[in-house]
């Protein structure tokens, strides 16, 4: 694994916010204006962060998304539940969301779909990634090559910003390409936002350690990962 492509950056003048539950299921996003869809991908009996997102976002419609579920959370006047799951193609229970982002250029994507995410990131062009203006993502099982080969084009077309193990799970070590191990958790949470939204002058390296004051382990009852040098640091 090249651990370069896991660099995180620092927006500026960006400021975070923690949106959802607590604890497993809240992720940190970059506060930001102006999206067009919401899409939600899995819910399960938590839609805490949809909720909480379309309230700081009132123009914002959503599309949520969960074949594994009888019925949703709650009602809402501005999501719409649609039972099928994510993956790389389009059948009766299955979508790509190629169709379902048509015509929009700023959706912002919460996704937790178990390790499906891999075959659904296959199926996007550049094109498709350009369309996300923000992306907080649950990644199952990166330490596996094709894994981190299937993120390979959204790390081109957006910057890492935030990281957080989920701490359910355990970590696997990694041989990176330098000859250097690396813990990679076994779930790892990503926040990305779109290169193109922002001046080379108003991105640098990140500086902070992780888990930052907005982070809480996902499993209260044990201790959070800790991240403190490169990739994710550079002091």
């Amino acid at each position: 694994m090249d651990k370069s492509l896991l660099t995180v950056y620092e927006i500026k003048d960006g400021v975070k916010k923690r949106l959802g539950s607590p604890h497993d299921g809240g992720y940190i996003v970059l506060e930001q204006k102006e999206y067009d869809l919401l899409i939600g991908a899995g819910v399960c009996d938590d839609d805490t962060f949809e909720r909480q997102f379309l309230d700081d976002h009132p123009q914002t419609t959503c599309l949520a998304f969960d074949g594994t579920i009888s019925q949703f959370p709650s009602v809402h006047d501005r999501i719409t539940w649609v039972p099928k799951n994510i993956g790389g193609e389009n059948t009766e229970n299955v979508t790509n969301l190629h169709n379902e982002i048509e015509g929009y250029s700023d959706v912002f994507v919460k996704m937790d779909i178990e390790g499906a995410e891999y075959e659904w990131f296959r199926s996007l062009t550049k094109k498709h990634l350009n369309k996300f203006k923000q992306i907080v993502l649950e990644t199952h099982g990166l330490s596996h090559p094709e894994n981190m080969e299937s993120l390979l084009e959204v790390f081109e077309t957006h910057y890492l910003i935030h990281i957080h193990g989920n701490n359910h799970l355990g970590h696997d070590t990694v041989t990176c390409s330098d000859g250097s191990r690396l813990a990679i958790p076994q779930a790892f949470e990503f926040t990305f936002v779109r290169k193109s939204d922002f001046k080379e002058d108003e991105v640098c390296l990140n500086t902070q350690h992780f888990p930052m004051e907005l982070d809480t382990p996902n499993a209260s009852a044990r201790a959070d990962f800790i991240f403190t040098d490169a990739p994710w640091v550079h002091l």
